[in-house]
């Protein structure tokens, strides 16, 4: 039977690493992709991305000096939403990626995300064993894969019993053991941030990120 899975994949996801560590507020949610193969056997990516979170001009800014991205330019704009066409270097045929990965697969995805936190990535996969097969694959594109929820098509999520990416829970306890949810709080965001080594918005966001992903698990549990 098929299932949907939640997955995050982080911890150096081999694309974007260089225009997340200038723009950590920076979020791409995808429109499409295609990958082209060439004679001597190497793959990249044509993508389509809608960008979110800084300025057109940052963005385009950081992406021009990522050492992954060979071309990418801004195709239209809707408010404060920007998709960008982006064509990534070349990978030699040993290195797994995500997407050919799927298609070998037969994964659809349902939803794609790259924020500073890794890939996020909802799809459909035909077997929970190739669900574990493709787990086993993502550890050789990242250090973490971590699923979050997975479900049969049609029925309520089942939520695997950490829901948190390393990088969240890592941040949730070092909020609890610094004192930021005490009353009254002895810290504030800029100082744990600066412990972390990272700017307070990315640290607000992963540590926002993580409480949802907390309460969406009471929620889900509650409800069935």
């Amino acid at each position: 039977m098929g299932v949907i899975a939640q997955l995050v994949l982080s911890e150096n996801p081999i694309l974007f690493e260089r225009t997340f560590e200038l723009e950590p507020e920076v979020e791409f949610l995808l429109e499409d992709y295609h990958y082209v193969g060439t004679e001597s056997g190497t793959v990249y990516y044509v993508f389509f991305w809608w960008m979110t979170g800084v300025s057109e001009t940052d963005c385009q800014a950081a992406l021009s000096v990522d050492p992954t991205i060979e071309t990418a330019r801004s195709v239209t704009s809707i408010d404060d939403r920007h998709l960008y066409r982006i064509v990534t270097k070349p990978f030699p045929p040993e290195q797994p990626l995500v997407f050919p990965t799927c298609r070998e697969l037969d994964v659809t995805i349902l939803e794609a995300r790259r924020t500073a936190d890794g890939l996020y990535l909802e799809a459909r996969f035909p077997s929970r064993a190739v669900l574990r097969e493709f787990e086993t694959v993502g550890q050789e594109i990242t250090r973490t894969v971590d699923v979050n929820r997975i479900y049969a098509e049609g029925h309520s999520p089942a939520v695997r019993s950490d829901p948190l990416t390393e990088k969240q829970r890592d941040a949730l306890s070092l909020a609890v053991s610094e004192g930021y949810f005490d009353v009254p709080r002895r810290t504030n965001l800029t100082e744990l941030a600066e412990t972390v080594g990272i700017s307070r918005q990315a640290f607000t966001r992963r540590l926002n990120r993580g409480l949802r992903n907390l309460l969406e698990v009471t929620l889900v549990t509650t409800e069935s």
